[in-house]
């Protein structure tokens, strides 16, 4: 079994890195998950570009791992945070809504933005031995919005849509016959993508179904541009979600992880636990259900599971008992890796504003374990008793 945690980079100077990664050795990890990330012009709080505009300090970082003896892999969080999306390559929600990030369907922003930086993500730390791969996280967002409504509704899905209904019906008039539609439509110009499941629900199932195709395209072609440059053997590219997002993802998008799992190594569900607020019982319950549904989306590939040591809400870490808890029904359920969020990482819940705004965030204290003594006690302890 292996033990990994989260690390971002920009948090704190490269001098404190040698001291950290020996700290996380020592408490019981194996390998760190990478965060290059800072605040753009604006003030927002992410962009995942830094991973590989700031190449030279990643592959420092990767070095210093490798002195740990530690593995590292990058964490190209999803793309709802790589910077200014034009307009027309924005996704839409299906009720209003702002739009702002990245359609993911939109073949446009998937040439031009997206495969070009995974590109570099795979060209640019292949020669650092302490390299194993690339997460990609969350790369299907719930996005927050007033309406909660489903999308992607750009000009561009439906075109794609059209298409996609073209080659499944070939004619108008099957569509409409076998849609039984009491009012057809003259031609595929005239449809548009059902905005809720009670509009139609026959289309509607169609819409998703174009989707979870859209979505394994997504996969695939992400998958191939990252092997096409980088070919070392070894190289893990791993697929990771929150339990939540999972449930919700499969609504907004029609994503089908299973489908998408046909094209990555390794597949990780993470629960971001307010375990404040549930007993002990409930956890373990949650674990045992996300362990099960990840095992059979993975599909005989390897699968891990990782939790949340602080409360989300309150910030309050787990108890040894809670954390125990919860890490060993994963382990004996068949996940052969576990993480716990986070060794140190920025505070993603703060708003800046252009002021304070300096390409470097402060430290999550609260949150990352790196600060907190009695905390980083407990996971080492946990650890060991796992590993006997």
């Amino acid at each position: 079994m292996e033990f990994g945690t989260w690390y971002a980079l920009n948090c704190g100077a490269e001098s404190e890195w040698r001291d950290d990664f020996a700290l996380a050795r020592d408490s019981g990890f194996d390998f760190l998950v990478l965060w290059n990330m800072r605040p753009d012009c604006a003030g927002r709080w992410g962009d995942v570009r830094q991973v590989v505009d700031q190449g030279d300090k990643t592959r420092r970082a990767l070095t210093e791992i490798e002195r740990a003896g530690l593995k590292a892999y990058l964490g190209v969080w999803h793309p709802y945070y790589m910077g200014p999306v034009p307009v027309g390559e924005r996704l839409r929600w299906a009720h209003g809504g702002t739009a702002r990030g990245p359609d993911l369907f939109n073949p446009d922003w998937l040439r031009r933005t997206w495969l070009p930086y995974v590109r570099r993500v795979a060209k640019a730390f292949g020669g650092c031995p302490a390299y194993r791969g690339a997460y990609f996280d969350d790369t299907f967002p719930v996005l927050p919005t007033a309406t909660r409504s489903y999308l992607s509704y750009s000009a561009a899905a439906t075109r794609r849509f059209r298409d996609w209904l073209k080659r499944r019906y070939v004619t108008i008039g099957n569509l409409n016959m076998q849609l039984r539609l009491r009012k057809g439509y003259r031609s595929f110009a005239a449809v548009r993508p059902p905005r809720e499941p009670a509009e139609c629900l026959a289309l509607w199932t169609d819409w998703t179904a174009a989707r979870a195709d859209w979505c394994e395209d997504f996969a695939r072609q992400t998958v191939a541009a990252y092997r096409g440059a980088d070919r070392r053997p070894g190289r893990e590219l791993v697929l990771s979600d929150q339990n939540y997002h999972m449930q919700v993802n499969g609504l907004q998008y029609g994503v089908d992880y299973g489908r998408l799992m046909r094209h990555f190594d390794r597949f990780e569900i993470y629960m971001a636990a307010e375990h404040t607020k549930l007993s002990r019982r409930e956890l373990v319950a949650n674990v045992e259900a996300d362990v099960k549904r990840g095992l059979e989306i993975a599909a005989g590939k390897p699968f891990q599971f990782h939790t949340w040591f602080a409360d989300r809400r309150t910030l309050a870490p787990m108890s040894a008992a809670t954390l125990r808890a919860v890490l060993e029904p994963a382990l004996d359920g068949g996940a052969g890796a576990v993480e716990i969020y986070t060794f140190k990482v920025y505070d993603w819940r703060r708003t800046y504003s252009r002021a304070q705004v300096r390409g470097v965030l402060p430290p999550f204290r609260e949150m990352s374990i790196r600060y907190n003594p009695a905390a980083l006690r407990t996971v080492a302890r946990t650890i060991a008793g796992l590993r006997r």
